[in-house]
């Protein structure tokens, strides 16, 4: 059983066979997938499930907490597991691929500038987007988790509302 499928069961959503086929593409996608890119794959495997059932599917998810839509303003929604550790993004603004990281020292270094301002840190969240550096191979960091929609250069850099990492220290 996958972590989507814990997740749901846990919920206690029932599991049809086009939620099994959607949570299994999602399951095994190394990437942030839109409700397109989804439905392209899950008909590679259905050819009968429609976009409207993976909308109605995603927003189903995205209700229950399994789901997290993340809008990295490219006017292309995307899905990751809700429950997945705190982590940030950089968007490759060359081919739109995304970069998950964790940066302790960020979270650090926000909570500071919060007690500098007399308030308690409860979370934040973190887009970068960046192009590549022609020296990315020899310096990349081991630690972050690739992942690479297609998808464009992102027009504007507006995030959405919505708590995605803890603070520091919970």
């Amino acid at each position: 059983m996958t972590s989507l499928e814990r997740l749901c069961q846990e919920r206690g959503l029932s599991m049809s066979r086009q939620r099994r086929l959607i949570i299994r593409v999602l399951s095994e996608a190394r990437t942030h997938l839109s409700a397109a890119d989804l439905h392209q794959r899950v008909t590679e495997l259905d050819p009968d499930i429609s976009l409207a059932t993976i909308y109605r599917t995603l927003t189903i998810f995205e209700e229950e907490g399994v789901l997290k839509r993340l809008d990295f303003g490219d006017r292309k929604m995307r899905y990751e597991q809700a429950d997945k550790e705190p982590h940030d993004h950089l968007l490759d603004t060359t081919d739109g691929s995304v970069v998950e990281f964790q940066a302790p020292e960020v979270a650090a270094l926000l909570a500071t500038i919060a007690a500098r301002l007399g308030y308690r840190l409860d979370g934040y969240r973190l887009d970068v987007f960046a192009s590549p550096d022609d020296s990315r191979a020899e310096t990349a960091c081991a630690c972050p988790t690739v992942a690479h929609p297609p998808a464009k250069r992102p027009r504007n850099r507006h995030h959405h509302d919505g708590r995605e990492h803890g603070a520091p220290g919970r």
